[in-house]
């Protein structure tokens, strides 16, 4: 499985160490919330694959509403939903809301790493086609791409592209393409964006 970033919300406190340490040992970096307030507060700092969560928090926000709103901040990110026997036509409402899927409680660690992959494989296909899309777009209109990228699109800035379409620019090629794209950026921010080269 590859690396990847999940975030696990869930209100009891054992299981939710239990499970972000199980997950980080397996190469996951994990992080965990106790509620999905922190949840949303997280996923505004920090871009996650996969997040699983309860839907049974009480106290506070719910699993659908935390879904709701994770869905706004970070509408690529999938959601695994956990829940008893009885909330399984609320995971039903949930999947209709955007989640991947849904498991019972008590889970077993192997049926949520299965998940876990399946989910992130779902974002990392649908990442690609983005990139690729962006890609294409850029060599056809990189005018309208990095003004596009410039306003803010979470998670794919004009770096992406850029360090992608650059690896099929032979070497002797790339100082004219820095060149063209020189006046579409600020300098600072295009130093940034090629000095990995």
């Amino acid at each position: 499985m590859d690396a990847f970033r999940a975030l696990v919300v869930d209100d009891e406190e054992d299981f939710l160490e239990t499970i972000v340490k199980r997950l980080n040992k397996r190469s996951i970096d994990t992080t965990g919330a106790k509620s999905g307030e922190e949840a949303l507060e997280l996923m505004k700092e920090k871009l996650f694959d996969v997040v699983i969560l309860d839907i049974k928090m009480p106290g506070g926000m719910d699993g659908i509403e935390a879904l709701k709103e994770m869905k706004k901040i970070q509408p690529r990110a999938e959601v695994l939903l956990l829940t008893g026997h009885a909330s399984v036509e609320t995971s039903i409402e949930g999947m209709k809301l955007g989640a991947f899927d849904y498991l019972l409680k008590p889970v077993k660690l192997e049926d949520l790493l299965l998940k876990l992959a399946e989910a992130f494989e779902k974002k990392d296909t649908h990442d690609q086609k983005i990139r690729s899309a962006k890609i294409k777009e850029l060599v056809r209109f990189p005018g309208r791409v990095l003004d596009q990228e410039k306003e803010g699109d979470r998670g794919y800035g004009v770096g992406i592209p850029c360090r992608t379409f650059l690896t099929y620019i032979p070497i002797p090629h790339r100082t004219s393409f820095y060149s063209y794209i020189e006046n579409l950026v600020p300098r600072a921010s295009l130093e940034l964006y090629v000095s990995a080269f």
